[in-house]
Parts: C-alpha cells; structure tokens; sequence
C-alpha cells in the first residue's frame, strides 16, 4: 500500500489525508475569526456637519454580534477602560481637546484616525507615531465609507472579524487576504523542487482564502461552502496545468512563470469567489426591497441639540450617534 501511495503522489494528486485536515481546519479558523470580538470607539466633536456623523454611523454599524461601537465625546476615556482595537475621531483638528484626544492614544499604541476634509487639517498631529495614525480626508458623506474602510483594515489585526462586521471594510479587507495568498502560491509556484508538491499546498491556501472571504460576509459552514472548494479546486488544477505548458514553451523561465501563475490564479479566484457572494448580496437586498415596498418607510436618523443649560449634550435619534455638543441651535 505504501509504494500505491507514493505512486499516486508522483503521478501528481498530491491529496491526503492531511491536505482534508489542513482544509477542515482553514473552516474552523475561519468561524472563528468571524464571529470574534472587534471593538471600534468613535469620538465626536461639535464643529462635525451633520452628514458626516450620519455617513460615520452608517459606516459603522455592526452587522454580527462580536462588532461593538462605542460613541463618546472628546474626553479622554477612563484609564480602566479596555482599548478598542482602532478609535475614529470626527472633529475639527483645531478643535479644543482633538489633538489631545488623538496623541493620548497614539501614546497608548492604539490606531487612530482623524476624520477631516482635507489632509492638511491634521498637518503634524501625528508626528512620531505615522504607522498607527491616519487621517481619512472626506469632504462629502460618500467618501467616507471606503476610506475610512480601507484605514481600519490597514489597522485592525482580525481581518475577517471587521470585515464580517463593517461592510465600508470589506473590500480592503479582501484586497490584503487575497494578496497575502497569492505572493504565498507564487513563492510556491516558483520554488517547488518536488514535481507535484505544489498542487495541495496551493490547494488548501486558496480554499483556506474562500473560506475567508465567506467569513468576511458573515457566512458560515454550510453545504455550498463545499461546492465553492471544489470550484476553487478546479480552478487550481486549470491554472497548474496551463503554466506548466507555458513553463515547457520557455525553457530556463519556468519557475518565474509558475510564479506568476500562482499569483495570477490565486487573485483571479478571490475575485471568483467574492463575486459569488456579491451577487447573493444583491439578490438578498433586492428580495428585502420588494418584500418592504408596502411597509413604510424609516425615518432619517436625527440630531436634537439641547440647550447650555441642559447640561451641553447633543441626543441622537434612535438611529444617530449621540453627540457632545453646545448651545448654538441645532444645525
């Protein structure tokens, strides 16, 4: 049995036992990762337009239980309170207690962000700590979401969490695990010395990268989750067996060009799978919108600013961010 079984690996198959664990776990580290704990805190000033906020919450409204968004003012936060993994801060650079708020946390090692209309707002305020600071320059609401998107997944360290949680997040977060994959099957592609080797490594890193991006929808374990590994399966035994006669046709290039291919291959089924669950996404929304066409519709989130002698709070509406505000009227 032992001399079938090596037979069989040079043939190529290069499938085992080992190589359907690899896979099984890939799931269960993917469920996990999703349904993990990613804590976001946003702090808001007084001087912030009113679209901005609304486009903020939006933004940043958990879709999974694990997501939480605590709101606050522009006071630094208790010393007892648990970092979040990334802070947001809505605010005017020159506006009292900003910078201040915003150098506490870069000094406590946790990412934050400035939103401003343009970058030059927060010229220097992040001197000394560029790696954990950014500022997401947005001078209309729609701008904001993928760019403050983008910055969180260049920040948080569970990928797949923020992503299953904050949807702004999702196609940066995608963007980084499906390059992180393909240099990966390209260092592989290129440097494998075993004839066949290659095939299951690259197999259970691309499956364990589907199943990501299921997780950064929110989806689970569930039977079409097999029928897009064996497509993912397809999809790697097509594009081995197109660079190896690419490599034959170039003799001495070989190896740059089974690199390339990984690469290539390893993208082209991220976009192949993200585009399977962005498609169910739209069928999902329109089905929610023809089921509602009779219901009526909600109210827009709204602001109510209390008086000075209310205490100086701002109260959200039931669907709005609840703001630090003053005594200048509502906006």
């Amino acid at each position: 049995m032992a001399c079938r079984a090596n037979s069989s690996k040079k043939k190529g198959s290069g499938f085992s036992v080992s190589t359907v664990f690899d896979v099984a776990s890939s799931a269960k580290e993917s469920l996990d990762s999703m349904d993990a704990e990613v804590r976001i805190r946003v702090h808001v000033g007084t001087g912030v337009a009113r679209g901005l906020v609304l486009a903020t919450k939006e933004a940043l409204t958990a879709e999974r239980p694990g997501g939480s968004v605590e709101v606050m003012g522009l006071e630094v936060p208790a010393a007892s309170a648990a970092d979040p993994d990334a802070v947001v801060v809505l605010a005017a650079a020159d506006e009292p207690g900003a910078g201040p708020l915003v150098r506490y946390y870069l000094a406590c090692g946790v990412p934050c962000a400035l939103v401003a209309e343009s970058a030059l707002d927060a010229d220097g305020l992040g001197a000394g700590n560029e790696a954990l600071f950014g500022v997401v320059s947005a001078s209309t609401p729609d701008a904001l979401p993928p760019k403050l998107g983008a910055w969180l997944a260049s920040q948080v360290d569970n990928k797949v969490a923020l992503a299953a949680n904050f949807a702004c997040c999702r196609q940066a977060v995608i963007d980084s695990l499906a390059k992180t994959c393909a240099a990966e099957n390209a260092a592989i592609g290129a440097f494998a010395f075993i004839p066949g080797s290659d095939f299951p490594l690259m197999t259970v890193s691309q499956a364990k990268l589907a199943l990501d991006i299921a997780a950064a929808y929110g989806r689970g374990v569930e039977p079409s989750r097999a029928a897009e590994l064996v497509g993912v399966v397809g999809l790697g035994l097509a594009y081995r067996g197109l660079a190896r006669t690419v490599a034959d046709l170039v003799p001495g290039a070989g190896w740059a060009l089974k690199g390339a291919m990984g690469f290539a291959g390893t993208m082209a089924t991220a976009k192949a799978v993200q585009a399977r669950f962005e498609a169910g996404d739209l069928l999902g929304k329109r089905a929610e919108g023809d089921s509602g066409k009779k219901s009526k519709a909600p109210s827009e989130p709204v602001i109510v600013r209390l008086p000075a002698a209310s205490g100086d709070a701002e109260v959200s509406g039931r669907d709005a961010y609840l703001v630090i505000g003053d005594d200048r009227g509502a906006r």
